[in-house]
């Protein structure tokens, strides 16, 4: 076979895989956000309680409705394992609020979110299995007491095929260990979406400022038309984040990355590729004002398949 030949499959392999990653991006968007029919409860600043409670009396299938308010809405540690959607946005219109009653509220997004905090012992979310499919949108966490290991934000474990979508979530003002908003490993063939949601003013001690995420047994990670900006890993790698791929494929399209800092390597995002299973990189139409360092062993797809990376200095 010609070296001409040659080139030709291994450039038409390549898009393939690239045709792949965003064909399951798109079914997975689909999929997640389907929730016509299902019953709908609310909660949020002047309804009372907090999330976790919330969390306890729901079902699979359900829709969480939170208000909007001058104030975070307590989390007070909810810990996610059904398979609902958790949807921001929502303004209280009556004088009072039964969480079964969502007659007395209107939908505001994009005019607000909502906001979720208030809990300093831990992560304001956890995730756990068995959740096999959960939407979180139109929603601002915050972790501003700091001292949590992982994630301040949100953290946790998806496997066994789940599908976990973040749509326009802003992830800010967090701190931990590692993985200052979000960390998240990412197991058993499963899917993490962030679409359109942003990661500022975070802070890990250690490594991965905005957020850290662990990919394993060919799970796949898509960020898409998002913003990382300011966020800070006071004493190790990866300012706006870390990827680390034990086995998966990983595709950034549409993002930015910038103003971040890190005491290492990757002030803008690292990545790194360990073990011996495939690790691919997709990178389409990406600005990096702050740098992006990989390491390891990481296919990388971008300038070789038309798909342009710009960085800055």
């Amino acid at each position: 076979m010609s070296k001409c030949r040659r080139l030709q499959v291994s450039l038409n392999r390549v898009g393939l895989v690239i045709v792949a990653a965003l064909l399951i991006s798109m079914v997975s968007l689909t999929l997640l956000v389907m929730n016509a029919e299902a019953k709908r409860s609310k909660g949020g600043p002047g309804c009372g309680g907090d999330l976790a409670s919330l969390l306890d009396q729901v079902e699979d299938g359900d829709v969480v409705e939170v208000l909007t308010g001058p104030t975070a809405w307590d989390s007070n540690g909810a810990i996610l394992t059904k398979n609902i959607t958790i949807e921001g946005g929502w303004q209280l219109i009556t004088t009072t609020c039964v969480s079964s009653d969502t007659s007395g509220s209107s939908f505001e997004w994009p005019a607000e979110r909502s906001i979720i905090g208030d809990y300093p012992l831990d992560s304001i979310i956890r995730i756990n299995p068995p959740l096999i499919s959960t939407t979180m949108r139109y929603l601002d966490i915050v972790q501003v007491a700091g001292g949590v290991a992982q994630g301040g934000a949100i953290s946790g474990v998806i496997s066994d095929g789940a599908r976990l979508l973040l749509d326009n979530v802003l992830i800010t003002n967090s701190s931990a260990d590692r993985g200052g908003g979000l960390y998240l490993e990412v197991r058993g063939n499963s899917q993490l979406i962030l679409s359109d949601t942003d990661f500022t003013f975070n802070t890990a001690q250690n490594t991965g400022g905005g957020f850290e995420i662990h990919v394993f047994n060919n799970s796949q990670v898509t960020i898409i038309n998002s913003q990382v900006s300011t966020n800070t890993a006071t004493n190790g790698n990866g300012g706006g984040g870390r990827i680390v791929i034990h086995s998966g494929s990983v595709t950034i399209a549409n993002s930015s990355f910038f103003d971040n800092q890190a005491n290492g390597s990757g002030k803008g995002l690292l990545v790194e590729g360990v073990g011996s299973g495939p690790a691919y990189l997709i990178l389409q139409n990406n600005v990096f004002s702050s740098s992006l360092q990989i390491s390891g062993t990481v296919t990388v797809l971008d300038k070789q398949t038309f798909l342009p990376i710009v960085f800055k200095k």
